[in-house]
């Protein structure tokens, strides 16, 4: 027999013959990871605290139908590997599919106990469904029950039709022996005091329910009347002012005169959702209007320029309405650090002067500062902002730089996108901007700055690390102009089917020390659909297809390849479906109205790993590596580590101040000494230094730290592609097995870079 999840379901459940479960008990027996396995499973079953998955929508990984199908063995070869891999990596499908597999085993393998007595009345129901009823003679029981169900003694209704009246007693085997002693006709008469329950009688519910009413009412008379003395109804009562502040809606008694036609522009565009500025919404004002309260002032959606408003119309300066000033996130916590570089599941390709790959499957990024590295001057430099676009995304999370906040703030859909804006997009999301004539996409890890391009129809999006796509919104032909890490030129498209991929990241050599090493830039040109002409400044015009890319390693010239398959990310395919589903939890957690560092440092705590993960690794491009440093202890997170190292080592590849920030926050948690050999452990090992540092990671799998354990064993997993079995969150004991197949391998020299 298979040792698969639904073999160990069974033979946990009981359900398999005893060959079978002593057969299956003794795999488990040699298996750890089929022993850790039915101790998840018992653990996660019996945990309150895991929630129940989601039945349907985007969240949902495992339908009703699918989970039946899985449980009744008749699912398709290719599903049942797919619900496995689930149910391996979320809790709670796991809990689900086990707790399921239990109940059918209880209701199906136990037989259903009923009394002797229901048994026979139920054997008997079709005999009296086929046999005419019995009825009621016309003697004194009769009369009493007559009486009582509204007929008379001669069987006529209340209408005077003839109707024949059944007996209302029991039907059972009871009822049909009585009815073979009387001769056939006469049964017993239903009871003559039997009465309808009071719940069931009607016309006294009002009455019942009219004192609950005259309470209700009175109440609300009488805080009507304790809120009237207290003031008017209007923005000075002193309850509203509590609530709302100087904040409260004022309603104003003066009719307002009619406004001009640009006024009512402005207005117009307000309700489509383009805020309307000072001078567009400026209108007539009369000396009432202009005499207002403060907080009158303060509630207005647009004033009138200085320069339009009457000397005998201005406010005394005492009575001026005070412009809120919003609480700087900062002041809830230190500032916001740098933006971070986003954790892809696989390591990047190396791509040298000649490119045997077409692509790299997972490439770090390419970061950029927020401030002190030019993000954002264009804004600072000029005297007003140029309104770009809009934000288009909705239920997706990307955020912009806040310079007076020093913070990272949410961005709410259809947000006015300027010049200037320095936008990310956390890992797993895809966030759409409309900018001039064309809709960029940002898959989830990258961050850009949007400007103001050499013309007004050709937009300039620089990019400082990640992915995305462009392609034009109108039949003619739309250009587009981008600084890739430092490679500026235009993209033109050849017709309004075309769409143009990029990406852009760093690539810092295995083994190599982060704060002394030179890494190089890496950049990738795609066309998606249809053709582009990617003219690169002070350089050739290259028209990109569907069959090549273009891509640039460090100063080497860009070079042209033929591409035999466009990248997962193009469409999506590198998110894995666990990412997709923390990703729409963890944007309900993002708040609007405080820095995104925040929301994801309480979604680092939640109580699903999966968000734990996903937080964890969205703080890594943030700056914040504190979360990064606990997750290696989180023994829940061990089919996470990996990615959560590729997110370091792509942080460690912006600069040598991150790669230093990283190593410091080591030292801050575990000392000097054990914070540099953790910090040394992300950098992977070249195959030249494996020749001596193979046995110190095999040595380190007995570590009495998880730390320590967990990073020796995502590089031996990276350079050999094995698991042989070990967990690191386990005991000594159970550990012991896999340690030892481990130093086989070394003895045996297999353990080399595949």
């Amino acid at each position: 027999m298979r040792l698969t999840l639904r073999t160990m379901l069974a033979y946990l459940d009981d359900v398999l013959d005893p060959a079978d479960a002593q057969e299956l008990a003794a795999k488990i027996e040699e298996s750890s990871v089929a022993a850790d396995l039915i101790k998840r499973i018992q653990k996660s079953t019996r945990n309150a605290g895991v929630s129940a998955p989601p039945l349907d929508g985007p969240g949902a990984a495992i339908d009703a139908n699918t989970a039946a199908e899985y449980l009744d063995s008749t699912l398709a070869p290719e599903r049942m590997s797919e619900v496995d891999v689930v149910c391996m990596e979320s809790d709670s499908y796991l809990a689900e599919i086990a707790s399921c597999h239990q109940i059918l085993a209880l209701v199906l393998g136990q037989p259903l106990e009923l009394e002797p007595s229901l048994r026979e009345r139920i054997y008997g129901i079709p005999e009296i469904a086929a046999s005419p009823p019995p009825f009621i003679e016309n003697d004194q029981d009769a009369e009493s029950g007559a009486a009582e169900t509204g007929h008379n003694e001669t069987g006529h209704n209340e209408t005077g039709q003839n109707e024949k009246v059944p007996a209302t007693g029991d039907i059972g085997a009871g009822a049909r022996e009585g009815a073979q002693e009387g001769g056939g006709g006469k049964i017993a008469a239903p009871p003559k005091n039997r009465e309808v329950p009071a719940y069931l009688r009607g016309g006294d519910g009002g009455v019942r329910s009219l004192p609950m009413v005259l309470t209700i009412v009175v109440g609300f008379l009488v805080a009507a009347v304790g809120l009237r003395i207290l003031g008017p109804f209007d923005s000075r009562h002193p309850l509203l002012r509590s609530m709302f502040g100087d904040d409260a809606p004022v309603a104003v008694n003066e009719q307002p005169e009619v406004a001009p036609a640009p006024e009512k522009e402005a207005v117009e565009e307000n309700l489509e959702g383009e805020p309307a500025s000072a001078n567009e919404g400026a209108g007539a004002h009369s000396e009432n209007e202009t005499s207002e309260t403060p907080e009158s002032k303060a509630g207005a959606e647009t004033l009138p320029p200085a320069a339009d408003i009457p000397e005998t119309a201005t406010a005394p300066e005492d009575t001026a309405p005070e412009v809120p000033v919003p609480e700087s996130p900062s002041a809830a916590g230190p500032a916001e650090p740098e933006p971070k570089s986003s954790p892809q599941p696989a390591a990047p390709f190396g791509v040298g002067d000649t490119p045997n790959a077409p692509t790299p499957a997972k490439p770090p990024a390419k970061p950029a500062q927020p401030a002190g590295n030019g993000a954002g001057e264009s804004s600072s430099s000029t005297s007003e902002a140029i309104d770009l676009g809009r934000y288009l995304s909705d239920g997706q999370v990307a955020a912009r730089f806040d310079k007076a906040a020093s913070a990272w703030m949410r961005l709410p859909v259809r947000a006015v996108i300027r010049a200037g804006d320095l936008i990310w997009t956390p890992p797993a999301n895809r966030a759409k901007f409309l900018i001039g004539g064309v809709q960029v996409t940002l898959e989830g890890g990258a961050q850009v700055v949007f400007e103001k391009g050499p013309a007004d129809n050709i937009p300039r999006i620089r990019v400082d690390y990640g992915r995305g796509k462009v392609f034009p919104l109108a039949d003619e032909k739309a250009t587009v102009f981008l600084d890739l890490g430092g490679r500026s030129g235009l993209a033109e498209f050849e017709n309004a089917d075309s769409i143009f991929g990029f990406e852009v990241w760093k690539l810092l050599n295995a083994g190599e020390d982060p704060e002394l090493a030179a890494v190089k830039q890496m950049v990738g040109l795609y066309a998606t659909l249809g053709a582009v002409v990617w003219q690169e400044e002070d350089g050739q015009a290259v028209t990109l297809d569907a069959t090549h890319f273009r891509f640039y390693a460090g100063e080497a010239e860009g070079k042209t390849a033929a591409l035999a398959k466009l990248p997962e990310w193009v469409e999506g395919g590198d998110v894995r479906d666990i990412d997709r589903r923390a990703a729409a939890t963890m944007e309900a957690m993002v708040a609007f109205d405080q820095p995104v560092r925040i929301s994801l440092n309480e979604a680092a705590e939640d109580r699903r790993s999966e968000v734990r993960s996903l937080a964890v690794r969205s703080l890594c491009q943030l700056g914040d590596f504190e979360a990064l440093v606990n997750v290696f202890k989180d023994d829940l997170q061990h089919a996470s580590w990996r990615f959560h190292v590729y997110a370091a080592r792509e942080a460690m590849a912006r600069d040598p101040a991150t790669a230093a920030a990283i190593r410091q926050t080591w030292e801050r948690r575990h000392g000097k000494e054990d914070g540099q050999r953790l910090y040394r452990l992300l950098w992977g090992y070249s195959p030249d230094q494996l020749k001596e540092e193979a046995p110190k990671l095999v040595k380190l799998l007995e570590h009495e730290m998880i730390e320590f354990r967990a990073l020796a064993f995502v590089n031996l997993q990276e350079i050999t592609g094995a698991t042989q079995g070990y967990r690191a969150e386990k005991t000594a004991a159970r550990r012991r097995s896999a340690v030892s197949r481990w130093k086989t391998m070394l003895e045996k020299g297999e353990i080399v870079p595949r």
